[in-house]
């Protein structure tokens, strides 16, 4: 799944909100940590080259890409970018080992102003 969005003052305009199909049989969905289903993907047309087309058209050099272990996207597409935060490192596991990623309800829950995780509790994929 690839969201991008473009922050406008106060506000952030979603430019790109899309699943990509893969380009290999699924071993394992996880649907546990993200919420995607296979199921979910049948009909996607979106493939990695349109992903990338579309991530060139919206970045440029001061682009700042955002996202939760973020680099594992970037690498399932294929595509650098030379300015990325990733949660996944920004917000480290306290006393956990150097490689120890947090969740990202407890980024969430650690950054965001209260109450907003419960938002949306369907358990369900939302980007």
């Amino acid at each position: 799944c690839e969201r991008a969005a473009r922050p406008d003052g106060a506000h952030a305009d979603v430019v790109l909100d899309t699943l990509v199909a893969p380009s290999l049989p699924i071993a394992d969905a996880v649907t546990r940590v993200h919420g995607i289903r296979e199921a979910d993907l049948e009909g996607v047309s979106f493939t990695r080259d349109h992903a990338q087309r579309a991530l060139r058209q919206i970045c440029c050099d001061r682009t700042i890409l955002v996202g939760h272990s973020i680099a594992n996207d970037l690498e399932a597409l294929r595509f650098c970018h030379p300015c990325v935060v990733d949660t996944a490192v920004a917000f480290g596991v306290e006393g956990g080992s150097a490689d120890a990623s947090p969740a990202l309800r407890d980024v969430a829950h650690a950054a965001l102003p209260e109450g907003i995780g419960e938002l949306h509790s369907g358990g369900a994929h939302d980007s």
